[in-house]
């Protein structure tokens, strides 16, 4: 999931990845994966980083959308899809 109510994903600041995770656990979610659309290289390195740094019970991993989507990349920034690069994902 991209984020719920006032919470993004992308640009979440302090505590809000715990509001998120109880929100979605007053809901009856369990497990979810932190999703990311495409963006700069830089910047979608920089968000797993930060993601993967906060452990909250419910958020069991990230999920990249992109960017290396091909040519028909439907919502994405067209400007951020870029073919595969093997050696960035290692």
């Amino acid at each position: 999931m991209n984020g719920y109510n006032s919470v993004d994903v992308a640009t979440f600041t302090g505590n809000e990845l715990e509001i998120l995770d109880a929100e979605l656990a007053d809901l009856g979610v369990t497990s979810w994966l932190a999703s990311l659309i495409t963006r700069d290289l830089k910047e979608m390195a920089d968000v797993i980083s930060r993601l993967d740094a906060v452990k909250v019970q419910g958020m069991k991993g990230i999920h990249a959308e992109g960017p290396f989507l091909g040519s028909i990349p439907g919502a994405h920034p067209i400007e951020h899809v870029i073919p595969i690069n093997i050696e960035w994902i290692s």
